[in-house]
């Protein structure tokens, strides 16, 4: 027999289920609209969708598959943002050890032999640490940044799409204000040396430093190379990724598995544009693109307890990769399939029956 408080759960799971879907469901009619077009689909192809995706909580709402059929065509294989959020990823990625292992101050720990940016300074529940990890405190901090640095990046050790980072002018600072400054940004953050981007990535905004997103799923034990898209900033912007209002701007380009930059580019709505409109009026290839394809698996080889991955690279001035960060907690799917397509492509069947019947995890 149920009781009451598993009602009572049940009940508040059903409604924070049903208002992330019209969460995601807004999301999707409102990037539709700024196509200028329905895009409604067929029976045949709303029956496609069902027939695949019932197996792990398809709701038969098609704002999504009505998107990526404006963006580009209809594939049932386009995974659905609310099934993606609600039933996939919990399936694929430990929800309870998200917050530990999405931390950005044990990045250095978890894998010190990968080549990341020089952390000056950590901050960990409030307590200020330098690059060994040794507790100092933030007058010494401050100290050490005006003498030894011109800027430094501050980044907060959890969060998404760029929100927090900050570019920080150390010489605009005496000791003092710097110091209120730092005790003001937050309880949880790492402070960087800047990163000097190789040209073939700060082309398309020299203001940002634009990752190249690496996309790896482990099935059956195997990690799989999905794609790889590259993202840009406005200019201006310190960051890939800006809010302007509540409005998101971003830009992305595909990478082919040969590293070639896509001549299209995709704002946030999912609408095509040309390089040139960047002033970009050739074909830029990442160097050593299959290096960072070989890091990113390396990465997620050490991340056991999640099968979803998305790797931020960035390739210095002497054409060396640097992992900029990881990104268990939500590896975004809308500009990735904006950019390849269907998100597991030739996997999806396969991957549809392996999560059938896994728990959420």
């Amino acid at each position: 027999m149920i009781g009451i408080k598993g009602i009572i759960s049940g009940s508040i799971n059903r409604i924070s289920e049903n208002h992330l879907r019209n969460v995601h469901s807004r999301m999707a009619l409102a990037s539709l609209n700024e196509h200028g077009k329905q895009c409604r689909l067929t029976k045949e192809e709303n029956d496609a969708i069902s027939c695949l995706w019932k197996q792990i909580g398809y709701r038969d709402r098609n704002e999504w598959h009505r998107l990526y059929k404006a963006v580009n065509s209809f594939d049932a294989r386009y995974v659905p943002n609310d099934v993606y959020g609600l039933e996939l990823l919990p399936r694929l990625n430990s929800t309870k050890l998200l917050a530990a292992w999405d931390d950005k101050a044990y990045y250095q720990r978890f894998f010190p032999y990968i080549r990341q940016p020089s952390t000056v300074a950590f901050v960990i529940d409030g307590a200020f640490y330098d690059k060994k990890y040794s507790a100092v405190d933030v007058s010494s901090v401050s100290m050490m940044l005006i003498d030894s640095y011109d800027r430094v990046i501050i980044k907060p050790s959890y969060g998404l799409e760029g929100r927090g980072v900050e570019l920080v002018e150390t010489k605009e600072h005496d000791c003092s204000s710097l110091k209120e400054k730092l005790l003001s940004y937050g309880r949880n953050y790492v402070v960087q040396e800047v990163i000097r981007q190789h040209k073939s990535l700060a082309v398309y905004n020299n203001s940002s430093v634009n990752p190249i997103r690496i996309m790896t799923l482990r099935m059956n034990g195997v990690i799989h190379y999905l794609h790889s898209t590259l993202r840009f900033g406005i200019p201006g912007s310190n960051t890939d990724i800006s809010f302007i209002g509540k409005k998101e701007i971003a830009r992305v380009c595909a990478v082919s598995n040969q590293g070639d930059v896509s001549k299209v580019w995709f704002d946030t709505d999912g609408k095509k544009h040309s390089i040139s409109d960047l002033r970009v009026y050739e074909q830029e290839r990442i160097p050593g693109f299959g290096k960072i394809i070989d890091i990113a698996t390396s990465v997620h080889e050490g991340l056991q307890h999640f099968d979803l991955v998305g790797c931020d690279f960035t390739i210095d001035q002497h054409e060396e990769p640097i992992l900029i960060e990881y990104n268990v907690f939500w590896p975004g799917i809308i500009f990735p399939q904006y950019c390849h397509g269907p998100l597991f492509g030739e996997l999806t069947d396969e991957l549809i029956s392996y999560l059938e019947n896994k728990p959420k995890k």
